[in-house]
């Protein structure tokens, strides 16, 4: 329900402020389908381009931007925000690193995966999604497990059911 209201304050023209701007990114995070994620890219877009908006807003649309690219299969897109996202003036965040994980893990390239859903939840922080970095330990058992390394991927699928 939310999400169609930020829509269609966006279709109507209506500004959205830093603080609604931040909950519909959250929002789609937690609770986007792929075509919620579809119909945010205009706006996600057009925000990056937003002299009101400061760094931090600009992140948080590359994590949505990055999902919705990914779950579109629109790849070089993907990566075009993935890597402003991870070179930019901050250290990135952990759903930047998870999105690039589940890349990886959807052309079954495991051990690219682990090093990304490593890095979500070792090197940088959520700014949206909190259980980024859950999902990434749960997700790095599986890789192992793919790899027929049965040891690693029961120590990280314990790992996750000890995390909150």
């Amino acid at each position: 329900r939310d999400l169609a209201t930020f829509l269609k304050m966006y279709k109507d023209g209506i500004p959205l402020s830093k603080h609604l701007h931040t909950m519909y990114a959250k929002e789609l995070m937690i609770a986007g389908e792929k075509e919620d994620f579809e119909n945010a890219i205009p706006y996600f877009e057009q925000a990056l381009n937003n002299a009101d908006f400061e760094q931090d807003s600009h992140l948080e649309s590359y994590c949505v931007l990055a999902k919705a690219y990914r779950i579109t299969e629109q790849i070089p897109k993907f990566f075009k925000y993935t890597t402003k996202a991870v070179t930019g003036q901050d250290e990135g965040c952990s759903e930047i690193c998870f999105e690039l994980g589940n890349h990886y893990w959807d052309t079954a390239d495991y051990e690219e995966a682990i090093i990304w859903y490593y890095a979500c939840v070792n090197s940088t922080q959520p700014i949206l999604f909190l259980q980024c970095q859950k999902d990434a330990m749960y997700q790095m058992s599986l890789c192992y497990m793919k790899l027929g390394q049965d040891e690693l991927s029961s120590e990280y699928y314990k790992q996750y059911k000890e995390m909150k």
